[in-house]
């Protein structure tokens, strides 16, 4: 039976909370992938990478709405189109190999997110 690698697990959430996918990590620390997929099944590893991808996450987020709420326009635009559902107020459809430009007014984007909605 082969020696089971010990991790520092306070680098593997640091690497992980920088974006790193499990991949990067095993080179990081030199081992095959498989031996990163296979130490998740110990929990305190399996935290390790969660921990470190939420704070990661956490990270960006907290700058971004920052950013947004600092007056940065292209910040804001992204931040409500990710998060509170925006969308433009033009949309591009392909119709038979042309394309064209459709400008809908707020009550029809309202019944499009409905409809969305009542979809999915």
């Amino acid at each position: 039976m082969g020696n089971r690698t010990e991790f520092d697990l306070k680098k593997v959430e640091e690497l992980a909370s920088k974006g790193l996918t499990q991949n990067q990590i095993a080179e990081y620390f030199g081992v095959a992938p498989a031996t990163i997929s296979n130490h998740k099944k110990f929990e305190a590893f399996a935290a390790s990478l969660s921990k470190g991808k939420s704070k990661g996450i956490a990270k960006v987020a907290n700058s971004l709405f920052e950013k947004a709420t600092n007056g940065d326009t292209a910040a804001a635009i992204f931040f409500l189109r990710a998060k509170a559902g925006w969308i433009d107020q033009k949309i591009h459809a392909k119709v038979s190999q042309e394309v064209s430009t459709v400008t809908l007014t707020p009550e029809d984007i309202s019944l499009f997110n409905k409809q969305l909605e009542d979809e999915y």
